[in-house]
């Protein structure tokens, strides 16, 4: 009866299961917020409206922004309050859709 000897085996180091590739993490990168251009007159004027508000307008609890923004630009408005840390809620359905910014109560934590 013949013993194997060290070295001798059925399998060839080959044969061993070798860990498979990992695929560089570019695959699962977030996607990142596009560029925004700064230029933009629908931007500029939603900034300059939000950050007066924001800023400077104390009489007013709340400010609600026009209904016939187009979604884009209602998304922007959203970016921007969130820019002024303010509160921002989309109301309405169809063509009466709008957004409502309103300042955070500073006794709410977070």
């Amino acid at each position: 009866e013949e013993e194997r000897e060290e070295g001798e085996s059925d399998e060839s180091p080959s044969d061993v299961a070798q860990a498979p590739e990992v695929p560089e993490a570019t695959e699962a990168k977030p996607k990142a917020k596009p560029v925004v251009d700064l230029n933009d007159p629908e931007r500029v004027a939603l900034v300059t409206l939000i950050q007066a508000f924001a800023e400077d307008d104390h009489e007013r609890t709340e400010l609600k922004l026009s209904p016939s923004l187009s979604p884009r630009e209602r998304a922007m408005a959203h970016e921007i309050a969130d820019e002024f840390n303010l509160n921002h809620v989309s109301a309405g359905a169809g063509k009466a859709r709008c957004l409502v910014l309103s300042r955070k109560s500073k006794g709410a934590g977070a």
